[in-house]
């Protein structure tokens, strides 16, 4: 895995009053994630705009790993919040926060987010559970990924929060990816036809890339 990228991941959807969205843009960038990124095992932050789906905004943290919430600055900032917190984040519609797991990872993550990124987000029934990450790891993703253009796709299982069970990532650079045919003919293989309407219905969104900022290891 690239060294900026963690085995924990933390998803925040949002979307933010149209009032306060500049500032809340500037509380986000030179505030609140320039304190987390202090924290030892925060590796890197990244802010994406939705250009297709919803909610408009999304923030990825990558983590060392789930023990990153006990150190001692990680608690008090969440036990201090700032003047500048306590203005902003009550006002924020935090649609979906959770924290995730990386179960599967496809292809070469960049050394720097890429500039897009698509989020899938599922709740596969109990009795299709098997077959869905099956599918996912052995036909859906390594399929996508081939695609030209395309850096990565991992898979991630929710260890808490508010959220989809089950979220997969891809990132790639060029906007008309997903649109291609070659995209097109990866994501409609047999496998794929057949399980997908046992599946329930899914959360997707396509994002850019409007921030991002690297921290550090705790090692």
């Amino acid at each position: 895995m690239t060294e900026n990228r963690g085995k924990c991941l933390v998803t925040v959807y949002a979307d933010v009053p149209a009032d306060i969205e500049e500032e809340y843009n500037r509380w986000y960038d030179t505030h609140h994630i320039p304190a987390r990124l202090q924290v030892p095992g925060f590796l890197s932050a990244a802010r994406y705009v939705a250009y297709n789906g919803k909610p408009k905004y999304l923030t990825l943290y990558e983590l060392e790993n789930f023990g990153v919430f006990k150190h001692p600055q990680m608690v008090k900032l969440n036990n201090e919040p700032t003047e500048w917190d306590q203005h902003i984040m009550p006002q924020v519609q935090i649609v979906e926060r959770a924290i995730y797991d990386c179960i599967f990872e496809c292809g070469e993550a960049p050394e720097r987010h890429a500039s897009r990124a698509t989020t899938v987000r599922f709740d596969p029934p109990a009795e299709v559970e098997a077959e869905f990450n099956d599918w996912y790891d052995k036909d859906h993703v390594p399929s996508l990924v081939a695609v030209p253009g395309m850096h990565c796709g991992r898979r991630y299982k929710k260890r808490w929060g508010e959220g989809a069970q089950y979220l997969a990532l891809y990132e790639f650079d060029d906007e008309n990816i997903p649109a291609s045919d070659a995209w097109k003919k990866a994501a409609d293989s047999e496998w794929t036809r057949q399980i997908l309407p046992k599946l329930g219905p899914m959360k997707r969104a396509r994002h850019r890339l409007i921030f991002e900022a690297q921290g550090q290891s705790s090692g």
